[in-house]
C-alpha cells in the first residue's frame, strides 16, 4: 500500500500558492510533487503497482510541464491535484464520483488499469 500523504501535502501547498496568486510558489510545489511521485514509484510493493505509479507520474509530469511552460500555472496545479486524487481512488478501487473533472477521470483510470 502506497503512502501518498507527502504527495498530497505538497499538492496542498501548491493549492495555497494558487490561493495567494503566487505562480512561483505554485510551480515550486508542483515540481516537488513531481519528484515525490517518481519516488513513490520506487517505494511500490510490487512491479504492477510500480508500473502504474511510474506511468501516472510520467503522464502528469509531461502535462504539468507543458501547462506551466505556457504560463498556465494555476490550471496545471488544479489538473495535477485532480489527477492524483483520481489516481488514489482508482488505485484503491473506490467508486468514482459522478461529477468529476477530466483530469480526475484520467487519474482514476491510471490508478485502476495503469493506462
Amino acid at each position: 500500500m502506497l503512502d501518498m500523504d507527502r504527495l498530497f501535502e505538497l499538492l496542498d501547498e501548491a493549492k495555497y500558492g494558487m490561493k495567494c496568486k503566487c505562480s512561483t510558489t505554485t510551480k515550486a510545489y508542483l515540481r516537488l510533487a513531481e519528484i515525490e511521485a517518481f519516488r513513490l514509484a520506487g517505494d511500490a510493493e510490487d512491479k504492477e503497482e510500480e508500473r502504474k505509479v511510474r506511468a501516472a507520474a510520467v503522464y502528469i509530469s509531461g502535462l504539468v510541464n507543458k501547462l506551466t511552460w505556457n504560463e498556465k500555472t494555476f490550471t496545471a496545479a488544479r489538473t495535477a491535484i485532480d489527477f492524483w486524487y483520481g489516481f488514489e481512488d482508482g488505485l484503491h478501487e473506490r467508486t468514482q464520483r459522478e461529477r468529476v473533472s477530466t483530469a480526475f477521470r484520467r487519474g482514476y483510470r491510471f490508478g485502476r488499469d495503469g493506462s
